[in-house]
């Protein structure tokens, strides 16, 4: 994926955008915050400078003055309403985060979901995905920046400019030349990280996966029967040099360069000191104006170092992954017309060729068939033959290499993804178990739409998933949880299979797809199982993808693959007479299913 670079301003721009639509009252209120907070540094200066004048006079005079009084109070005044602001920024700061963390990810989540499926089996997209989710955190780092450098440190800047002006024109000029090393360190930090970045995106991902095969649930079980623990870990060891040998190389760059230039610093600090003594010395300022710049010069450099190191600096640091996360939502969506597929005319499959990414040949190779409305239709072959791929092209999942689906007589890819998957339900050997209630388990299939207390009643019936069995086991009845992680109970294999089933019959679909989904029940239920799900897929396109083929014999056509080829098609009975491939696969299982 090639990208260009967009200007930082643009960049700024669209991010800033973002950022002000998640949480435009907090940001408005944290801002003029800072304007106050800012106000009240350079008040401290004023104060303390009038202060010390008032102690100098009271001095003079050889007694405590009315003016010695007041200017204490107004110091402390000063000092309760500049820690008042700060503390009302920081409250207004963690509302701000979570809304616009959240608006950042739900923005990468609705352009995940608009991607064409084939971007999926690139490394270059999930690669993308994990520099655009780090894009999407560094966005509230870019407004803090932008907007503590515009409405704090920008208005002390620029007060104090002038009130070193009106003092002595060149202390002015000596604070922009304090400036200037820093801001040519900040730029060079932007081009180094930039560069580490793009260059440590992919180690990252490798390192989040290490992690997950580490210590995570799904594959606890084997990484300790198995002893791939240690193996896992050693890889993971392995990537984790790689990437700090990057960073740390970078860091060493950016380190020296920031050595070198803060001896400038340095001398420019120098300077200040000594044209504060000499503007002192000459009566260009009083006593009382230099003890408060020198009180504040500390201050002063404190924050320019603060704003360009860490706030400009993490600015020009996070234009690489901001960038990524803009190319990311720039990406192409996955478009089309927006008509109802009615499947009214069935499925015809014209000359249909397919290869993943970075692959060498074809996983599907030139086939051409037609599933008429109405029919039940089983594919079978052995691992590697092709069989859910090209479930995956005729439900519009994948578009086709070459050759075309027509549904209604229109290529199904011509049609936008909420059209195509619209009428579309199924079951899939890898279903989700999601860590919610039974009852949303189950409705996810169709939660655009009201609740059906029926149609969910009798979707969990027809998947074999008795309710009343299973009451003391479900002690909150279809509102059980169904994780252990958070409070509730786990179920069997082939109890998560029945209520994939059941997600599967609840959505009102004209094409459902069975794509090795009982595989956790045993032969003989499975066989009951397909009996029952005959009936229920009368008058829909019905889709059988399995290995075990005591189910073959309920579908009007069975569609034997090999090697991405149909090699053989016909009934049960025809391919049985045909002593083929088909033949031998299911006598060879025949031994486990109930004959008919």
């Amino acid at each position: 994926m090639n990208k260009k670079k967009a200007p930082y301003v643009m960049v700024a721009g669209r991010i800033l955008h973002y950022v002000f639509k998640a949480a435009p009252f907090y940001l408005i209120a944290d801002c003029i915050g800072m304007i106050l907070s800012s106000s009240s540094f350079v008040l401290g200066t004023l104060s303390t400078q009038n202060m010390f004048e008032s102690v100098t006079y009271a001095i003079q005079q050889g007694k405590i003055t009315g003016s010695v009084i007041i200017s204490v109070m107004l110091m402390t005044m000063v000092l309760i309403f500049s820690e008042l602001m700060n503390g009302i920024c920081n409250f207004l700061a963690w509302p701000a985060n979570f809304r616009i963390r959240a608006a950042f990810k739900e923005r990468i989540h609705q352009k995940i979901a608009v991607i064409p499926a084939i971007d999926f089996e690139n490394e270059a997209t999930l690669t993308l995905i994990q520099k655009a989710s780090q894009g999407a955190e560094n966005g509230i780092d870019l407004y803090h920046s932008i907007s503590t450098l515009l409405f704090f440190y920008g208005p002390y800047f620029i007060i104090m400019g002038i009130y070193l002006y009106n003092l002595r024109p060149i202390l002015a000029l000596c604070v922009f030349f304090l400036f200037i090393p820093m801001l040519i360190s900040q730029i060079l930090r932007k081009k180094i990280f930039s560069e580490l970045i793009d260059e440590s995106a992919p180690l990252e991902r490798k390192l989040k996966h290490y992690e997950k095969e580490i210590y995570h649930r799904e594959y606890f079980k084997e990484t300790r029967i198995l002893g791939i623990y240690s193996f896992i870990k050693h890889k993971y060891n392995k990537t984790m040099e790689i990437f700090c040998d990057k960073r740390w190389k970078a860091v060493c760059k950016i380190q020296i360069i920031e050595i070198g230039l803060r001896s400038l610093t340095f001398l420019g600090y120098s300077g200040v000191l000594y044209l504060l003594i000499s503007s002192l010395l000459q009566g260009y300022i009083t006593v009382g104006a230099f003890a408060a710049i020198f009180s504040s010069t500390n201050i002063l450099i404190a924050f320019m170092t603060d704003a360009v190191s860490n706030y400009w600096g993490g600015m020009l640091e996070s234009y690489g992954s901001l960038s990524n996360f803009l190319y990311f939502l720039d990406i192409p969506n996955d478009t089309g017309r927006t008509d109802d597929i009615n499947f009214k005319n069935g499925i015809e499959i014209l000359g249909l060729s397919f290869k993943y990414p970075n692959s060498t040949q074809n996983s599907i190779e030139n086939i051409s068939l037609k599933i008429n409305a109405g029919e039940t239709i089983a594919f079978v072959g052995q691992n590697g033959a092709g069989k859910t791929t090209l479930v995956k092209i005729i439900t519009g999942i994948l578009s086709p290499s070459e050759g075309k689906v027509l549904a209604d007589g229109i290529p199904i890819t011509d049609y936008c993804k909420e059209s195509r998957f619209k009428f579309i339900s199924g079951v899939i050997q890898r279903f989700g178990k999601y860590k919610i209630t039974l009852k949303q388990n189950v409705l996810l299939s169709d939660c655009k739409n009201s609740f059906d207390e029926k149609k969910f009643q009798k979707s969990l019936e027809q998947a074999d998933f008795d309710l009343t069995e299973k009451n003391a086991k479900l002690k909150d009845g279809v509102e059980t949880i169904l994780s252990r992680e958070f409070g509730g109970i786990d179920l069997s294999g082939g109890e998560w299979q029945r209520v994939a089933l059941a997600r599967g019959l609840y959505k009102d679909s004209k094409l459902i797809v069975l794509d090795e989904p009982i595989s956790a029940i045993d032969p003989i239920e499975e066989s009951l199982l397909y009996e029952k799900f005959r009936e229920l897929a009368r008058n829909k396109i019905a889709i059988l993808v399995t290995h075990r083929l005591g189910s073959t014999k309920i579908a009007d056509k069975i569609v034997v693959l090999d090697k991405g080829r149909i090699i053989e098609i016909g009934t049960h009975e025809q391919l049985m007479d045909a002593k083929g491939m088909y033949f031998d696969m299911f006598s060879s299982q025949a031994k486990w299913y109930v004959s008919s």
